[in-house]
């Protein structure tokens, strides 16, 4: 993860990607068939469960550029699957996740955590 992205900004650059984070997870969220209006009847279908885990994996920040892409992928498959959504407002999901896929998570996530710099300090001998 540390050779996809040259840092993982801190400060307001990291706060913005978080809320990117959440932007993508949330109209990920929202694209899903189903999955906001619930039938009567209290199951979910395996594509709803599986949406559900890209988006929070998402927003904690685990493998961001890689659920990043499968949530593209996901969206567009919406967009082709779906009439009942407008292509204009998937496709600005889509163009948010390929942003987050390309710029990274940010300080604020678990991938900066694992993939981050980390500081060594050596014991004097």
């Amino acid at each position: 993860m540390q050779r996809l992205f040259s840092s993982f900004p801190s400060g307001a650059a990291g706060a913005g990607l978080f809320l990117l984070r959440l932007c993508v997870a949330g109209s990920l969220l929202a694209a899903t068939p189903g999955l906001l209006k619930p039938p009567p009847v209290a199951y979910f279908t395996s594509i709803e469960i599986v949406s559900a885990i890209i988006a929070a994996l998402v927003v904690i920040g685990i493998w961001t550029p890689v659920c990043c892409v499968l949530t593209a992928g996901a969206q567009a498959m919406f967009v082709i699957a779906s009439i009942e959504f407008s292509p204009t407002e998937i496709s600005c999901g889509i163009l948010l996740a390929i942003a987050l896929a390309l710029l990274g998570p940010g300080a604020y996530s678990v991938d900066a955590r694992r993939f981050g710099r980390k500081i060594l300090v050596l014991p004097k001998s």
